[in-house]
């Protein structure tokens, strides 16, 4: 037993790492959460960075230290730390909701501990590095597996009879092939960054212990080939750019390497492996898409025309939410105006989302314009950093990014260790291919994410800091000073990651009964659940809608008008682009009588959202009440003829306005003819829609109708 101890006693300081990565694909809370993976893994992150503080706090009295030799390391921490503290700058100064500021910039604090804990763990006891690397592919192989399980139980029924369209029938049903990542796109980038590791555990193998070496990289390699198969089938735009930029770089840095190792002279043999390996996977490829009758040939180059040409294929990108093409490139547009408006310190830590309204909505579909749905990000990850933290904050980040890979070229260049090289070739291929990836998605927001590009960053870094030190032939620096102020900083940031997490995660549970309640009109459990909330940090709900705006429609509807307000306002506290919030404060102020007030509130939705329908059907019904039947009706004919889930009552509200704008001018139409029509609703109607297919105003059509009063 002493005998068994003794050997597992040097691997103690790995059990937390090889527990996360062996839980981090299980951590999923379907039933209770409105994201089943972000804040439960969020919290799984936390108790990993509190055992890992604890683990470094032992290790430091038995004298361990904190090292960063190399000055490539020196940068890579000075751009993470610019980076951060831009984070606490925008928080500190004048951020429109101090909550989610707050959250976020601790949300980025862990990412950083994670990334610090893992580079000296490797640095410091260099044994542990395949560890980690074998639990990661892991990790990823169960991701994997999850997704094939539901690949099997999908119904391909409708895909296989189609002629037409191939590319939107995969995609409908590839749509339920997520694994555990919330959405097939995210499930994709897992699946680019398993490969790299995958990849280096192939070809990597271990002559002390030759059976269980050949196991791991037969495992591997099961792993590498259903990778590829998958990412091929998502059919996701973005990971297929990615992976084909990793293969050029990863091919141009193997020949490179090659070159180097043999002295300059690489034999006609190497040139034609590296020339017909290439060209004959494409023709195997095509052999086998040529002789099977699986559409899929077409169906690739479908979706990747689709891109270019989305009309071809009967597609209308501005129509279909924030993952289309003509959508990304509106948000970005106002997501540099808002860069623009604030480029020294940005808007702060996660006030984009809150931001982003008052760049104006009109150019948006119908339900990002009414406020139903809105954005949370902006599919960009630097202009998401640069956005909230500012140009510096930005510079920071790619400080640190260039440095990895800058890092990675110099492993390749100057080790001579076959290994580090083949782990640091992949490992840069697929750090170059994750830049698309960040430039069109929003990766950095997730946990696995970071967990996985994170942790291959700190190993190609430990890999050069290590080279370094055996180049200079000197012992690994470590000031006791530094690192005890970076254990009690860890310390501080780990406790606060789970306080604001586990206070985040109650509130997102009482978040989703909120939602439900509201969606059943069950007004009491609205009030009684947003009541609970507030005793958390969570003042918006994954959708930017304040918890204080549910409860305000709850005392709306229960006749509470004064009581509605107050939370209408401090709804708009939290969140003062809210534009449901504004439409709720209207016309609660409107059913008071006080229209003036309710005008400036249903206004303000207007200069962002000129289409919104709620807030022109508010300002008709406003103008209404004041007897005020043209401007009543200029507002309400500038809604479209039929709205999809738009106000209530609004084809009676409607007919009703028109009749009061047209008796008011009476004398001037035929009588009899004034009275028949204010007295049929169909004709009413066949007016109404005779109006929208006319070029004619209102005015002009009703008097050709009625006919002038002769009299």
């Amino acid at each position: 037993m002493r005998e068994f101890i003794s050997k597992i006693k040097p691997w103690a300081k790995y059990l937390p790492v090889v527990v996360f990565l062996g839980i981090l694909p299980f951590v999923w809370d379907l039933n209770n959460m409105l994201d089943a993976s972000l804040l439960p893994r969020q919290l799984a992150l936390s108790f990993f960075l509190i055992a890992m503080t604890v683990t470094f706090a032992v290790l430091f009295f038995k004298g361990q230290r904190f090292c960063f030799d190399g000055k490539c390391v020196k940068i890579v921490f000075g751009g993470l730390a610019i980076f951060m503290l831009m984070h606490l700058i925008s928080w500190a100064f004048g951020v429109v909701n101090g909550y989610e500021a707050f959250f976020r910039t601790v949300k980025e604090f862990g990412f950083c501990l994670f990334f610090l804990f893992i580079y000296q763990l490797i640095v410091n006891d260099y044994r542990g590095r395949d560890l980690i690397l074998k639990f990661l592919l892991v990790a990823g192989a169960v991701f994997i597996i999850i997704g094939i399980i539901q690949f099997l139980k999908a119904d391909f029924s409708k895909f296989e009879e189609s002629t037409r369209n191939l590319s939107y029938y995969l995609n409908s049903i590839i749509e339920e092939i997520y694994s555990t990542c919330s959405n097939k796109n995210l499930f994709s980038s897992i699946l680019f960054l398993t490969l790299p590791v995958s990849v280096y555990c192939m070809f990597c193998h271990d002559d002390s212990h030759r059976a269980l070496s050949l196991s791991w990289q037969i495992f591997a390699g099961i792993v590498s080939i259903a990778d590829l198969a998958l990412i091929i089938i998502m059919l996701t735009r973005t990971v297929w750019a990615a992976l084909a930029l990793a293969l050029v770089v990863a091919y141009i840095l193997s020949y490179a390497r090659k070159v180097q190792t043999s002295g300059g002279k690489v034999s006609l043999k190497t040139k034609l492996i590296y020339i017909g390996v290439p060209a004959g996977l494409v023709v195997i490829m095509i052999a086998v898409f040529a002789l099977t009758d699986t559409q899929l040939e077409r169906t690739v180059v479908e979706r990747v025309a689709i891109t270019f040409n989305p009309e071809k294929y009967g597609y209308r990108d501005n129509e279909h939410g924030e993952s289309s093409v003509a959508m990304r490139k509106l948000v970005w547009g106002k997501t540099l105006e808002m860069v623009k408006d604030h480029p020294i310190l940005g808007a702060g830590p996660g006030q984009w989302q809150i931001e982003l309204p008052k760049y104006g909505l009109d150019e948006f579909g119908a339900k990002l314009r009414d406020g139903s749905l809105t954005f949370q990000r902006p599919h960009n990850d630097y202009l998401w950093f640069a956005s909230e933290v500012g140009i510096i904050g930005l510079l920071g980040y790619l400080i640190f990014y260039v440095g990895i890979l800058f890092a990675g070229l110099s492993n390749i260049k100057r080790t001579t260790n076959g290994r580090v090289a083949l782990f640091n070739i992949v490992a840069v291929a697929a750090l170059t291919g994750w830049i698309v990836v960040s430039l069109l998605d929003y990766p950095h927001e997730r946990i696995e994410h970071n967990v996985f590009y994170l942790t291959i960053s700190a190993i190609v870094l430990a890999d050069y800091a290590k080279r370094v030190v055996a180049d200079n032939q000197a012992e690994q620096s470590g000031n006791p000073t530094i690192t005890m102020t970076i254990l009690v900083f860890g310390l501080i940031v780990s406790g606060l990651h789970l306080w604001q997490t586990w206070a985040y995660y109650k509130g997102e549970k009482n978040g989703r009964l909120v939602l439900a309640a509201y969606y059943h009109e069950d007004w009491n459990a609205v009030v009684r659940l947003t009541r609970n909330v507030d005793a958390q940090m969570y003042t918006l709900d994954n959708y930017t809608v304040p918890i204080h705006y549910y409860r305000g429609v709850a005392l709306s509807f229960k006749d509470n008008d004064k009581a509605a307000i107050g939370e209408f306002e401090q709804a708009l506290e939290k969140h003062p682009n809210h534009m449901l919030s504004y439409c709720g404060l209207g016309a609660s102020l409107m059913r008071m009588q006080r229209y003036d007030e309710a005008i400036k509130y249903v206004e303000r939705v207007l200069e962002m959202s000129p289409r919104n329908s709620q807030a022109l059907f508010d300002m008709a019904i406003i103008h209404y009440n004041k007897r005020e039947f043209k401007q009543a009706l200029d507002y309400m004919l500038k809604l479209p003829l039929v709205i999809e889930s738009g106000p209530r009552n609004y084809e009676a509200t409607r007919r009703s306005i028109c009749r009061a704008a047209v008796a008011e001018s009476a004398p001037r139409y035929n009588r009899d003819n004034l009275l028949n029509w204010l007295n049929n609703d169909s004709r009413v109607d066949s007016s109404i829609k005779r109006y929208y297919s006319d070029s004619c105003s209102f005015d002009e059509l009703i008097l050709k109708e009625l006919g002038p009063n002769n009299q």
